[in-house]
Parts: structure tokens; C-alpha cells; sequence
């Protein structure tokens, strides 16, 4: 909800917005929801990176009404002594100071979110540098290439292993021979055929061929 509220505003109300999320983070913290003070805190500072863009879009914006209001108030004036031409001028006055407000309000009511797309430069220069652990040593970190270089060998090794492929290809091959095999069969012809159909049927039909030959030779 947050995150909308800010990216929802215009030029003109963007950083009371976000002094309002930082109020909200701080009254999380007091009411003793740190976390959710933690969560509103790290949405404002990150929108805040963007304050510079919009006040520099809102000075752009402004600085037109602003010059046009200046020219306009120079060259007014209300010499007549004339109540009815004064109100007449009063009133021209009036309805060119509207349409300046007018450009002003539609020029700084912009909604920010078309600005977020700008990148931003990020001061790093008090950034403290990480200090150095004290276990990163060249001979550790040698000793952490050559593990790491083994570990790869073996993985490779492995991947590369054809022994397995070569004992399937010989076996796929011997079934094949052994179905391609001519089969002699020994006896009569009728006998040839019987031996034939035992070796050619499954299982699940040679039960009912053999009740078949057995009340066949009753």
C-alpha cells in the first residue's frame, strides 16, 4: 500500500509522500512492530533516491507560471479612479490570473511514476570496502581450485562412462541373433508343427492348446 501511495503521486505532493511513509515506519517502531518499520523504512529510502529527478521536473514545470504571473503583475495597475472600470479590470485580472493557475496546477500534476525509468547515480563513495577473511589465502584458494577441478573430472567421467552402453548394445545385438536363429526341428512333420506353435505361442495361450491335443488323442 505504500509502495502505490508514492508511486501515485504527482510532482508537486511526491516528497510530502514520502515523509509520510517515514512518519508511518516510525510509528511502527514505537508501536513495536519493527519489522513493518523496517519494511516502510526501506520503501521511502528507496523512492528518495528519486527526489532530485522530480524537483528538477517540478522546477521545469513551475517556472513558466511563475514567469508568466511576474510579466503579468508588472504591467497591471489600477489608476482609474473609475469604481465601474475597475471591477472590469478586476475581472480580466482575475481570469488571466486563473489560467495561469490553471497551467500551473496541470503542469505540476504529473503523476511521477514516468520518471522512475530514469537511472539514478549512486554515491558509493562511503561505502566501506569488505575487510578480507582470514581464510582467503592463495594456498586456500588453490587447494579450493584443485577440488573443484577433481570434482569436475569425476562428474565428466562419469557422463562420458560408454561401459554401460556398449553391454546393451551387445545384448540387444545377441537377442537379435538368437530371434534371427533358423530353428531345426527334429521329428515328423506333425510333431515339427506342434514344437513350432509351443515355441511361437505365449504362455497365456499354450494352456488351451494343449487340452486341445490332449482330448484330440483322447
Amino acid at each position: 500500500m505504500a509502495t502505490e501511495w508514492i508511486t501515485n503521486a504527482t510532482l508537486l505532493d511526491y516528497v510530502t509522500r514520502i515523509k509520510s511513509v517515514r512518519c508511518l515506519a516510525k510509528w511502527a517502531t514505537l508501536l513495536g512492530q519493527s519489522s513493518l518499520g523496517l519494511q516502510l523504512g526501506s520503501i521511502a529510502a528507496h523512492f528518495e533516491q528519486y527526489v532530485a529527478i522530480v524537483d528538477q521536473k517540478l522546477r521545469e514545470a513551475r517556472e513558466p507560471a511563475e514567469n508568466s504571473l511576474k510579466e503579468y503583475m508588472k504591467i497591471v495597475k489600477y489608476n482609474d479612479l473609475n469604481l465601474w472600470n475597475i471591477k472590469v479590470s478586476s475581472q480580466k485580472a482575475h481570469t488571466h490570473l486563473f489560467k495561469i493557475v490553471r497551467r500551473f496546477k496541470e503542469a505540476v500534476g504529473v503523476h511521477v511514476s514516468q520518471h522512475f525509468d530514469t537511472l539514478v547515480d549512486l554515491n558509493i563513495s562511503d561505502v566501506p570496502c569488505p575487510s578480507t577473511l582470514p581464510d582467503t589465502t592463495s594456498s586456500g584458494r588453490i587447494g579450493r581450485a584443485r577440488q573443484l577441478a577433481g570434482d569436475i573430472l569425476v562428474n565428466a567421467e562419469n557422463l562420458c562412462d560408454a561401459g554401460t552402453a556398449v553391454d546393451l548394445s551387445e545384448q540387444t545385438k545377441s537377442c537379435d541373433e538368437m530371434i534371427r536363429t533358423q530353428i531345426n526341428y527334429q521329428g515328423e512333420d506333425e510333431e515339427k508343427e506342434n514344437n513350432k506353435v509351443m515355441l511361437e505361442t505365449p504362455d497365456s495361450e499354450l494352456w488351451p492348446w494343449s487340452l486341445k491335443n490332449l482330448r484330440r488323442l483322447g
